[in-house]
């Protein structure tokens, strides 16, 4: 199934696994008085790990998408279209599982690691 981010960079996705989400709290005690008090913040964020194919006609033109998807490792929010839509994740890391030569040209095996936040 083909895959964007941002509506400009395209790839085939081999896998998505979406994690849940998790809940954070803070928990804050004061000298003197006995107890804690635990501040629930609610659902923040969730892994997504997606596994992907870059297909490409040369050498060049792979290094040109592998590149656009490693634009992404910005720290910014973006958007994965793919079978559903996932919106605010920041790219975490990029990791290139292996390259390959075919009839029709090359293509490069990849690895993403997303962390969706939650929107209000």
């Amino acid at each position: 199934m083909q895959a964007k981010f941002d509506s400009a960079v395209e790839f085939k996705v081999l896998r998505i696994k979406a994690g849940s989400w998790d809940r954070e709290s803070i928990e804050k005690s004061a000298a003197g008085l006995g107890g804690v008090v635990s501040v629930d913040l609610g659902m923040r964020k969730r892994k997504i790990g997606v596994s992907g194919l870059v297909e490409a006609q040369s050498k060049s033109e792979l290094s040109t998408k592998t590149a656009q998807v490693e634009a992404l490792l910005d720290g910014g929010m973006h958007t994965l279209k793919a079978v559903a839509m996932y919106e605010n994740v920041r790219v975490d890391s990029f990791a290139v599982v292996k390259e390959g030569v075919s009839g029709r040209g090359v293509s490069c095996e990849f690895e993403i690691e997303l962390s969706q936040l939650r929107g209000n």
